[in-house]
């Protein structure tokens, strides 16, 4: 995509600060642009007014094309239907102006969010036959936030209601309002475009976009010296020539953007692996690839920082569908607010594990283009973000290879150790004829779930995929016996086992062993000396090794390559204190 934009921050226009004059916290004139014929959907905030209605979700409230707003059945928190306006870091006293036709009838309640608990915090007022009416509230601490309920409570007529101005009169308050930024796509509108913007009211943009941009507008309010941030999104509503317009209003004010050479985007391509794709209400509705069966939306849901609104699979028939090219696989992480809720990836169940963010593991999908589809299933979820993955990931058990380079596993899962590089794995048949180290024999292929084994590489953590093999390792005559879910009581066992720290065969001293590792089965009086066993490797043709990790005890003693100790050294290689000594 072609970028005519560059990353810069521009104040565009300054409300005003006041120590003795009234400071406006909030203005909404419904006769002018945009709010005329604007149509509320189920929990839209739009330039301030949030919406909510829960006994129809398809129509929360609208205004007329001559600036009446509809009536809203509620007026408080605890009503199925309300509009509602928060206003942030408030000091002493508020005056609320409703503007009215003159004829019809309105109620509004008055809270503070720190301590708003559903009740009314002033009586509801209706207001009969009034043009104009307006209503002091003082707040019980400074810098706190507000909150006007308002619409009708109970049976009544029509509201008339046709604007609202709050402002503040508390002299002690310094407040300001700035429209700080305006950004295309996560990007700052340049200081020039800027500049159009506010002086012609209209930008036009001719540039290629795939699906449609997202504008935002940000308005940071200064009380006191503290700022907040309010950040707006601009709908777009496409042209009779195809064309694509954005507008909002600041300070009385219309800005519009039009936008030119929009492409259609249907498909989410794929490039990187591990692409990640957001799925907040903002992003369905502007990309083509994102679709869902019902506009069923819930606000208030924050992940990793992320506010916005998510979309709620609460019904059998709700599902949100991904067209996606490039990937062969995807995992979702999906918000529970109860526990025991399970959900759909295209035919695949996933139980999602009690509240919070979780991910499903990951879902093989069809390369090339395909469908993803999540939902389905009625449960009160909310898919938050998906990955997608060009390459199926390696998925299978974590390891840690102690200190010493050698030790003992027994995992539930059967294993595949080929993707492994640098990693050795044993069985131990016992002690070698000299009765001075372990006899061990190196297993290839997949090693069956509950096999305990020896793994002998560099120290740290590896990753060992499961296997899918039909067929196992041979492991007869394997001397090794652990659990993979259970610890064993060694107390009174006459056998050995390996020390984290050095790599070697100890004898069993009592004390329990932990699931997942293993003891080898021998008794320690079998040995000859009274030596830490070093792990003698059986090849083919009856050579022995002995292993580079581990070594016998460090005593001066020398050793020949068959773990044999001699008196004296000769021309040749020998093992001595654990390493190889060349004579």
């Amino acid at each position: 995509m072609k970028k005519i934009f560059t990353l810069m921050a521009m104040m565009l226009a300054l409300v005003g600060t006041a120590k003795a004059a009234d400071v406006t916290l909030f203005s909404a004139d419904f006769t002018k642009s945009p709010w005329a014929g604007h149509v509320f959907t189920h929990q839209e905030e739009f330039n301030g007014i949030y919406c909510y209605s829960n006994s129809d979700k398809n129509n929360c409230g609208s205004i007329s094309a001559d600036g009446v707003m509809s009536y809203m059945n509620g007026g408080n928190i605890n009503s199925n239907r309300y509009y509602a306006i928060k206003l942030s870091n408030v000091n002493g006293s508020i005056n609320v102006k409703f503007t009215m036709n003159g004829s019809k009838s309105i109620k509004y309640v008055i809270g503070e969010e720190s301590d708003y608990n559903g009740s009314t915090a002033n009586n509801a007022i209706e207001l009969k036959n009034s043009s104009e009416y307006t209503v002091n509230y003082s707040m019980t601490s400074n810098g706190t936030n507000a909150i006007l309920y308002f619409g009708r409570q109970g049976s009544g007529t029509t509201s008339g209601l046709m604007g609202i101005e709050i402002t503040t009169p508390d002299a002690s308050t310094v407040i300001t309002k700035e429209l700080t930024a305006v950004t295309l796509n996560g990007e700052a509108i340049s200081a020039t475009d800027l500049s159009k913007l506010k002086t012609n009211k209209t930008l036009t943009v001719s540039d290629e976009f795939d699906g449609l941009p997202q504008v935002k507008y940000t308005v940071t309010t200064t009380t006191n010296g503290v700022p907040a941030n309010d950040d707006y999104a601009v709908e777009l509503e496409e042209q009779a020539d195809g064309t694509y317009v954005g507008t909002f209003t600041y300070e009385g004010e219309d800005y519009t953007i039009i936008f030119t050479g929009i492409s259609a985007n249907d498909v989410f391509v794929v490039t990187e692996n591990e692409t990640q794709l957001l799925l907040t209400k903002a992003n369905i509705d502007s990309q083509l690839y994102l679709n869902v069966t019902t506009n069923n939306w819930n606000s208030g849901k924050t992940y990793g920082g992320i506010s916005g609104d998510f979309y709620n699979m609460s019904s059998a028939d709700r599902k949100l569908t991904i067209k996606v090219k490039g990937a062969v696989a995807v995992e979702a992480f999906v918000q529970n607010t109860n526990s025991g809720r399970s959900y759909y990836i295209n035919d695949q169940i996933i139980d999602h594990p009690a509240t919070g963010v979780a991910g499903s593991g990951i879902i093989p999908i069809e390369s090339g283009e395909t469908t993803v589809t999540l939902g389905g299933n009625g449960a009160s979820v909310y898919p938050v973000y998906v990955v997608f993955y060009t390459e199926m990931p390696v998925t299978g058990v974590a390891y840690t290879i102690p200190a010493g380079g050698l030790g003992t596993l027994v995992s539930d899962k059967d294993l595949d150790f080929s993707n492994v590089e640098g990693v050795n794995v044993y069985i131990a048949t016992g002690l070698n004829a000299q009765k001075n180290c372990v006899a061990v024999k190196k297993v290839q292929g997949a090693i069956q779930a509950g096999t305990a084994i020896l793994v002998e590489g560099t120290p740290g953590e590896i990753t060992i995929a499961e296997a899918t093999a039909d067929t196992y390792a041979d492991v007869s005559g394997n001397k090794l016996v652990g659990s993979a879910t259970e610890s064993i009581n060694l107390e009174g066992v006459a056998c050995f086992v390996v020390s984290a720290s050095d790599g070697k065969f100890h004898p069993c001293s009592g004390g329990t062993l932990a699931a997942g590792k293993a003891y080898l089965d021998v008794d320690p009086e079998e040995m000859s000396t009274e030596a830490k066993l070093a792990i003698e490797e059986i090849v083919e043709g009856g050579a022995t090794a002995i292993s580079s990790v581990s070594s016998v005890n460090n005593d001066n003693a020398i050793y020949n390559l068959q773990g044999v100790r001699v008196e004296k050294a000769r021309k040749g290689i020998y093992i001595v204190n654990g390493k190889k000594v060349i004579y």
